[in-house]
């Protein structure tokens, strides 16, 4: 990044925490505490994507409250009810008596993956939230196999999963920036867990010298090389591989991107043992995940936003985003020849990329 956008990042970070404070400043105690445990906001919110209310609101128009009551069939005052509540929040807004239309939030509601990620929280994040995933679901399975039994539960997750391209760091189009991928030259890439490709796409239309293998369950990647550019072919292929599996494939660097969140120590470890047999002196692990930072090393909102991830994931998937000495216990306990070598933490990105090396001569350590 260059230093006037880091500079502009940092202004902006300011900005947001100065007017946080300020309105949290100037309201009494328990309003705000009110404000802060609101759960019923999910209510509102829910209601709007589950009858898909912001596909009847015309773009550029209005509709009334009567009209969206009949197409969704329910009562006119419930309608206003609900949506009235979700103005409060600026989702929506009502120009004239009676009439409602977009609000800059609620245009984000008419993207399917959007409607699928706000409906799969409130629908299975809320009630995970207070008992966990399993208590919630009266289940001794994993999210995974519920969800895996469940077609239109998994497609909801799956579709929503996209919405995440709107928190920064998270779009794929922006990986290209959390690290310095020229300094690897013609490396030979394998992105575990890399499903249908893209991030592999992103880096070789971004790096010409890099070649990638996308590996992920046969069921992710079935059919992916169709959606591979011509002018990409040769450069991307695509291998089964489940990511408990031991690795195969010998590379210069192994990339892992949103993993090690959603599982506890005990699978992040067999993750990482599970890569050993295949790493050569020097090899590289690349995972780019979140690290949770010690209170008042980032700017308030970035903190407030990871803070939240960090109990989702211990809430849906008994995961955790962890804190810098976790990670370095994390590493020593799988093997002591993953050496962290440095955090590269861009801008206003919410990801960090970790970049470890297989320090093979050490092995008499072990």
């Amino acid at each position: 990044m260059t230093p006037r956008i880091v500079e502009l990042a940092a202004k902006i970070s300011e900005v947001l925490d100065a007017t946080a404070e300020l309105h949290e400043l100037l309201m009494d105690p328990i309003p705000l505490t009110f404000k802060s445990i609101a759960g019923t906001n999910a209510i509102s919110i829910d209601a709007i994507c589950r009858f898909h209310i912001a596909d009847i609101v015309p773009p550029g128009g209005q509709v009334s409250f009567g009209e969206i009551a009949e197409k969704i069939g329910l009562e006119e005052q419930l309608v206003r009810r609900l949506l009235r509540h979700a103005m409060s929040m600026h989702i929506l807004k009502e120009p004239e008596s009676g009439m409602v239309a977009h609000t800059k939030m609620s245009k984000y509601f008419t993207l399917p993956y959007v409607n699928d990620w706000i409906s799969f929280g409130a629908q299975e994040g809320w009630p995970a939230a207070t008992k966990g995933f399993c208590l919630a679901n009266n289940t001794d399975k994993s999210i995974f196999e519920v969800l895996g039994a469940d077609h239109a539960r998994a497609m909801r997750l799956a579709s929503g999963v996209k919405a995440h391209d709107h928190f920064p760091g998270f779009a794929n189009a922006e990986v290209s920036k959390l690290y310095d991928w020229t300094s690897l030259g013609n490396a030979f890439i394998v992105h575990v867990g890399g499903s249908r490709g893209e991030i592999a796409i992103e880096l070789a239309k971004s790096f010409g010298e890099v070649k990638l293998l996308v590996q992920d369950m046969e069921k992710a990647i079935a059919g992916a090389e169709a959606s591979v550019p011509d002018e990409l072919q040769g450069r991307i292929e695509f291998k089964a591989h489940k990511i408990f599996d031991t690795q195969s494939v010998q590379a210069d660097v192994y990339l892992f991107r949103l993993v090690f969140q959603i599982w506890p120590d005990k699978y992040a470890l067999q993750i990482l043992k599970a890569q050993i047999p295949a790493l050569q002196p020097g090899a590289k692990l690349l995972l780019q995940d979140l690290v949770m930072p010690e209170p008042g090393e980032i700017p308030l909102w970035k903190d407030r936003e990871l803070r939240a991830m960090d109990l989702n994931a211990g809430a849906s998937f008994n995961g955790r985003n962890r804190y810098m000495h976790e990670w370095k216990a994390l590493l020593k306990a799988a093997d002591e020849r993953f050496v962290l070598q440095r955090a590269i933490s861009p801008g206003r990105s919410l990801l960090s990329t970790l970049e470890i090396i297989w320090d093979a001569p050490s092995s008499t350590k072990a």
